[in-house]
């Protein structure tokens, strides 16, 4: 077996390793370098830009049985290259790489993965909906993180009930075995039935009526009635959304 190795001599914008490059004889030839295949680019993250970049045809005209190829942060394999990934993810919702174990006989390959990474990265939706108070939102924080080591992003949505205040600090504080704990706020909307509220003869179904009527756009005119009536209620968390 020979392994053949290239290194980059700039940091970007750096030419493919593969162009003009070829090797004979009989033994079992390997390759390892940083480099981006073409047909994987679309494959990823925004901003990823081609860095030594080559396609995966070139490593077998290169007299190449394999290439092991970093570059891409996800797991990427075909016949003639593998990309191990990022042993640890780099953001939420981000998935992992591993160690990859690769057996080459007779012309076939045979990957196993080895999960590395040190610390594990979850992703949790708690869904507000139907909960009365924030005690109860907490409770279902704190079931919802019980099992989890490592680092949590906490994701609250639902419908949130128009008395209760929200309080996303107290999500953060609850006592749990992380590393992290990170709490956002998403597809959440305040439990108004906004058709019963125009039908009132009320200031408050005054306000709703000439809101839905503006010329505001969707999002806008929701921000605007929570805004509004949390306010007519008396509120001074007017914006918990």
């Amino acid at each position: 077996m020979t392994l053949w190795g290239a290194a980059h001599r700039g940091p970007v914008n750096t030419n493919g390793f593969l162009q003009g490059f070829h090797v004979d004889g009989p033994a079992l030839n390997l390759a390892l370098f940083h480099g981006s295949e073409y047909g994987f680019l679309t494959e990823q993250e925004e901003g990823k830009v081609p860095h030594a970049p080559f396609r995966a045809d070139e490593i077998r005209a290169a007299g190449l049985r394999h290439a092991f190829v970093g570059h891409y942060h996800q797991p990427r394999d075909s016949q003639w290259l593998t990309y191990a990934g990022s042993p640890q993810p780099l953001a939420f919702g981000k998935s992992s790489g591993s160690a990859v174990i690769v057996e080459l006989t007779d012309g076939e390959i045979h990957r196993k993965r080895v999960d590395v990474s040190s610390v594990a990265f979850h992703d949790i939706r708690v869904d507000v909906s139907g909960a009365a108070s924030m005690s109860e939102i907490l409770q279902r924080a704190r079931d919802a993180i019980a099992q989890h080591r490592g680092v949590a992003r906490v994701t609250v949505s639902g419908r949130l009930a128009t008395a209760v205040d929200l309080r996303l600090d107290d999500i953060r504080a609850i006592p749990a075995q992380l590393d992290g704990l990170v709490v956002r706020t998403k597809d959440l909307i305040a439990d108004y039935d906004f058709g019963a509220l125009a039908e009132e003869q009320t200031v408050r179904g005054q306000f709703v009526r000439d809101v839905r009527n503006s010329d505001l756009g969707d999002d806008e005119t929701q921000r605007v009635l929570v805004v509004g009536l949390r306010a007519l209620d008396g509120r001074t968390d007017l914006e918990p959304v």
